[in-house]
């Protein structure tokens, strides 16, 4: 999944980083051991004492020059770079929608196409933002009416003042969003990965503007629970979570997340891609706004689970762990005995998920990696169809 991806790229990235510091400082501290040595002998031979006090002030001088450098120049000459390259994210890049202000903060929404009802893309667990439904979002409009958005930091999306009861908000912003941008009820919701949970709150508060629902491999909010008892992930995988989580505010102010970004491998003429990587650095601290309110996230759509007779399509990807190399399973503290069971308390879970209306259809992808808008997009469009059809 994208996510293991990005995990495993950071803890090299720090390792390597760290790496090099340590090289770098064994490299001088052998110097400066060097020529202490060649200065002690030289002063037991009776040179002049004040050569050995020359050269200290001389490492003196080199370490202060080192350290200016390391802590002081590199970071400004950083934030200088990271100012340059957001502004000519803009102009590279720009908006493929509007800007919906919603009294302060400005959302991006992407809206094409005609008719009704109404279908708004929510995006995953990514930074992907509009673009999670590139594959689809066309083919949809051809239909009815289509709009995706970035939600608040993610790419075009300016960053909200807080945080507190994320969920919920989110919904709040969509809402307005949705109005202010003349956008009419009757909806269809369609929310991939922890954006299933976000249309979920969004029907909770919103319920009589949405007239249907599809969860493309959504998440559960029970689903930290129901796998409690499974291995957690190694120390590794913590540790750098900590890390990442602690450090990207300064990480993107002084330009490194954007160097890390783009030593992404990203096909020239890969719009789409090259517009998420350029936008990433900002997205990063959305990401993990929103991976710290996850836990809170997960209750609040867990307080609704009854969409009562809305139609309702569940479309769930298995993935094939078969596939995944053991080393890739242990960082995750999994192992191959245990894959069978992972996979009947996924298939569970999405049972329960389809069981949330009484109108209802159970989608199960084996062997079908978490995008499945963009492994299998046409699964995805004949879902959403299937509840345009249901709610004319």
């Amino acid at each position: 999944m994208w996510e293991d991806r990005v995990y495993l790229k950071t803890l090299r990235f720090f390792i390597t980083v760290y790496l090099d510091i340590q090289r770098w400082a064994m490299s001088d501290l052998m110097n400066m051991c060097a020529v202490a040595h060649n200065q002690y002998l030289l002063f037991m031979g009776n040179t002049n004492a004040f050569s050995v006090i020359g050269e200290i002030m001389k490492l003196k001088k080199g370490f202060f020059i080192f350290t200016l450098f390391l802590f002081v120049i590199l970071p400004i000459a950083g934030a200088i770079y990271e100012i340059r390259e957001q502004k000519q994210a803009y102009i590279n890049y720009p908006p493929t929608g509007k800007l919906i202000d919603l009294g302060g903060l400005y959302i991006h929404m992407d809206c094409r196409g005609s008719g009704s009802p109404t279908v708004v893309f929510e995006a995953g667990h990514d930074f992907n933002g509009s673009l999670s439904w590139s594959a689809i979002h066309n083919e949809i409009s051809l239909t009815t009416r289509a709009c995706a958005y970035d939600r608040a930091g993610i790419k075009h999306s300016e960053p909200r003042d807080s945080i507190e009861h994320l969920g919920k908000a989110i919904a709040i912003d969509l809402n307005i969003a949705l109005m202010k941008s003349g956008e009419q009820a009757p909806y269809i919701l369609v929310g991939h990965s922890l954006g299933g949970a976000y249309i979920t709150i969004f029907t909770k508060y919103y319920s009589n503007k949405v007239a249907g629902v599809v969860l493309v491999d959504s998440s559960h909010p029970d689903q930290y629970e129901r796998l409690s008892d499974f291995p957690k992930e190694s120390w590794r995988f913590r540790f750098l979570d900590f890390i990442a989580s602690k450090s990207a505010n300064l990480l993107k102010v002084i330009g490194v997340s954007r160097l890390y970004s783009n030593l992404d491998d990203v096909e020239d003429d890969n719009l789409d891609d090259k517009t998420i990587v350029a936008f990433s650095p900002t997205s990063r601290i959305a990401w993990w706004e929103e991976e710290e309110s996850r836990t809170e996230t997960l209750a609040e759509a867990g307080s609704y689970r009854d969409f009562g007779d809305k139609p309702l399509v569940v479309v769930a990807a298995i993935s094939d762990f078969n596939k995944i190399p053991d080393s890739e399973l242990e960082l995750y503290g999994l192992s191959r005995a245990l894959i069978p069971e992972l996979i009947n308390r996924q298939v569970a879970m999405h049972q329960e998920q389809a069981a949330w209306s009484s109108n209802s259809k159970l989608n199960l992808l084996y062997d079908t990696p978490h995008y499945v808008q963009f492994e299998k997009p046409q699964v995805v469009i004949n879902a959403i169809l299937s509840v345009i059809k249901d709610v004319e």
